[in-house]
């Protein structure tokens, strides 16, 4: 697991972090206005790369257009 916290102006939208929480709340938790807590079972380095790789493109403003 690991946290992403953000500072004063962050550039993500705020619906991927929802919408992110919503869909699998035992993953994803929100720890204060400014972090987000995710909790995941993953055994390689590689493996660990990817989810964060797929996190990111999640909450990418890219996305949000």
């Amino acid at each position: 697991g690991g946290r992403i916290v953000f500072g004063a102006k962050p550039q993500v939208d705020p619906a991927s972090i929802v919408r992110l929480i919503q869909d699998d709340p035992a993953i994803y938790k929100l720890d204060g206005t400014d972090k987000l807590r995710f909790s995941m079972d993953l055994e390689t380095g590689s493996a660990r790369i990817d989810a964060l790789d797929g996190l990111l493109d999640a909450l990418s403003m890219r996305d949000a257009a």
